[in-house]
C-alpha cells in the first residue's frame, strides 16, 4: 500500500495485521505479522505507530462491529501514521508502549508482556472480580459465588477470563493460605494475596512448590488460552445476521467443563444434517433472552420450550464454548440442563445437563423415537447399513467408545460420545464395508487422539477424525440411531 497524498481503503483489522505492509515514499514503515501471535487474542484500547517520532494522521479508523476480522474503513493524508482501533469488551489495555521505528527498512519494537504475565494488571483484575463475587462482604468467596459472578455483564475480556480461572481452579486456590478452621472451602482475600505472591515469583523465576507451579501456569496458560478463544467469537446467537441457518454448524457445539458430550455430540449432529430444523428451535425474545423449543424426550409429540439469558463473556470463558459461529451452541447447552432441573441457578445451567442418556438429548431435538445399541449384537455389514440408511435419511446418529471389552484400541479417549459425520466408501469399491472408513466428531472440538492411535485412525483437524470402517466395527461401542 502507498502513500499516493490522500486515500480511501477498507481493511479488515486481522489483514492489517497479518499482510499490509505500510509503504510512503517507497520506505517500508511498519511490517506487523511477526506480532499477529501476541495480538490476536489481545483486546486492544490504543496502538501507536510512531514513524520518526511523530505520531499524525490516521486517527479516524472506526469500527462497527465486535470481532478481530472486521472491517476498517481507514482515510489518511499523512504517511506518518498513528491509529487507534477501538475494539469491544475491552477489560485492561493488552499492548502499551507499542513502537515501530522506521530506520533504513529497520524495524524495532517495544512489545509490551501479554496479560497474564502482567502480574499488576491481574492482581487488579482479581480483586476486582473478588469485590464483585463477595456478596455478602465477608471477605469470603463461596463456590455458588464464584458460579454466581459468572453471570456479570460487567466482566468482560481480560476480567472474564480472570473470572473463569478463578471458577476452575477454585480447589486449588482455597487452600494456599490456613485461614479456616477445619475445611478449606472458601478462597479468601488472604488465598488471593498469597496467589498474587506465587504470581510474581513464578514470572521471576524464583522458587515455589511444584504444585504452585502447576496452579499458577495452569491459570497462565487458560488465561491465554480464553483470551484468544473470546477474541475469535462472535456474541450474536447466529453470526451471520443475513444468512443465519449459514452458522449452523457441527463447529458451534462445543462441550465445554460438563459431561454432556452425549448431548453435545447429538446436536453437532442435527447441525450437521439438519441446520434449518436446529435454527427453527431458536426464538430470540423481547427481553433479550432466547427460548429452545425442545421436543418432549417422551416422543408425545409435545414442545417443551426452555428460556436462558444469553451466556456471558465469563461463562463464555469457563466453558470454553466460544465460537465464531455464534452463541447457539452454549444457549442450547444452558436450555438442556435446564430442560432436567428448572430450578438450575444461573451460571450451573449447563452442568444440570451431565450425563443425560444420549437417546434422549435426540429424542429431545427431533421428536422422534431413538434406540440406543451395542455394535457388536449386529453383524458389520447389517451395522453399516443401519448407519448408511440413517445418515441418507439426515437422521443424526452417536457412537460411544468404551474402555470395557474392547478388541482393539483406536487412540480415542474412553466412554465419550462421538457424532457420527459420514462414512466413505473407498471410490473402487462404493458399498464394500470392508473398505469404508467412517468420519467422527469429538464433541470438545479437538481429535483428542493418543499419540499410539493406530495408522487407520488420523486426526482430520476441528475434532474430526477418519477411522477405518473395520476398526470401528471391532469395537464394543455402543451406538444411538433412529428407529427404521
Amino acid at each position: 500500500m502507498r502513500d499516493d497524498g490522500g486515500f480511501r481503503r477498507v481493511f479488515g483489522l486481522r489483514h492489517v495485521l497479518e499482510r499490509v505492509h505500510v509503504v510512503p515514499s517507497d520506505q517500508t514503515i511498519a511490517r506487523l505479522s511477526y506480532l499477529v501471535k501476541e495480538v490476536r487474542a489481545m483486546s486492544v484500547e490504543s496502538f501507536h505507530l510512531n514513524h520518526n517520532g511523530r505520531n499524525n494522521g490516521w486517527d479516524n479508523i472506526s469500527r462497527d462491529n465486535a470481532s478481530l476480522g472486521q472491517r476498517l474503513v481507514t482515510e489518511a493524508q499523512d504517511p506518518q501514521i498513528a491509529f487507534r482501533p477501538r475494539l469491544p469488551n475491552t477489560a485492561e489495555q493488552y499492548l502499551t508502549n507499542f513502537r515501530i521505528e522506521d530506520n533504513n527498512h529497520s524495524e524495532v519494537a517495544a512489545v509490551t508482556t501479554p496479560f497474564e504475565r502482567d502480574a499488576t494488571a491481574v492482581d487488579r483484575s482479581f480483586r476486582r472480580i473478588f469485590n464483585l463475587a463477595d456478596s455478602n462482604r465477608n471477605g469470603f468467596i463461596t463456590s455458588d459465588e464464584a458460579h454466581r459472578v459468572l453471570a456479570n455483564r460487567s466482566l468482560t475480556g481480560n476480567d472474564a477470563c480472570v473470572a473463569a480461572a478463578m471458577l476452575a481452579h477454585f480447589d486449588e486456590i482455597k487452600k494456599l493460605s490456613s485461614d479456616q478452621w477445619g475445611w478449606e472451602s472458601e478462597i479468601s482475600r488472604q488465598d488471593v494475596n498469597r496467589l498474587m505472591t506465587l504470581w510474581r515469583t513464578n514470572l521471576q523465576g524464583g522458587a515455589m512448590t511444584q504444585a504452585e507451579r502447576e496452579t499458577v501456569e495452569g491459570m497462565q496458560s487458560r488465561i491465554a488460552r480464553t483470551r484468544e478463544m473470546l477474541a475469535n467469537s462472535s456474541m450474536d446467537l447466529f453470526a451471520d445476521r443475513t444468512n443465519p441457518i449459514g452458522s449452523v454448524r457441527p463447529e458451534g457445539f462445543i462441550q465445554g467443563q460438563t459431561g454432556n458430550c452425549n448431548f453435545v455430540a447429538a446436536a453437532a449432529g442435527m447441525a450437521n444434517l439438519r441446520p434449518s430444523t436446529l435454527h427453527s428451535m431458536f426464538t430470540q425474545n423481547r427481553d433479550g433472552s432466547y427460548t429452545v423449543n425442545f421436543h418432549d424426550d417422551s416422543c408425545n409429540g409435545r414442545r417443551v420450550p426452555i428460556t436462558v439469558q444469553p451466556p456471558t463473556q465469563a461463562e463464555l470463558a469457563y466453558h470454553e464454548t466460544g465460537s465464531a459461529h455464534g452463541t447457539y451452541g452454549m444457549v442450547m447447552q444452558m436450555a438442556h440442563g435446564r430442560y432436567f432441573d428448572r430450578n438450575a441457578a444461573r451460571g450451573s445451567e449447563v452442568e444440570a445437563g451431565h450425563g443425560w442418556a444420549v437417546h434422549r438429548g435426540l429424542r429431545m431435538l427431533t421428536g422422534e423415537d431413538y434406540s440406543f445399541n451395542v455394535c457388536r449384537t449386529m453383524s458389520d455389514e447389517a451395522l453399516y447399513n443401519r448407519i448408511n440408511e440413517n445418515l441418507r435419511r439426515r437422521n443424526p446418529v452417536n457412537g460411544i467408545f468404551t474402555s470395557a471389552g474392547d478388541s482393539e484400541p483406536t487412540g480415542l479417549p474412553s466412554w465419550h460420545h462421538y457424532t457420527i459425520m459420514r462414512m466413505e466408501d473407498d471410490p473402487a469399491h462404493p458399498g464394500d464395508h470392508t473398505r469404508a472408513n467412517i468420519v467422527l466428531r469429538n464433541p470438545h472440538g479437538c481429535s483428542g487422539l493418543s499419540q499410539n492411535a493406530p495408522a487407520d485412525v488420523s486426526d482430520l483437524g476441528n475434532g474430526l477424525i477418519r477411522m477405518s470402517y473395520r476398526r470401528f466395527a471391532a469395537r464394543n461401542n455402543f451406538f444411538a440411531y433412529l428407529n427404521p
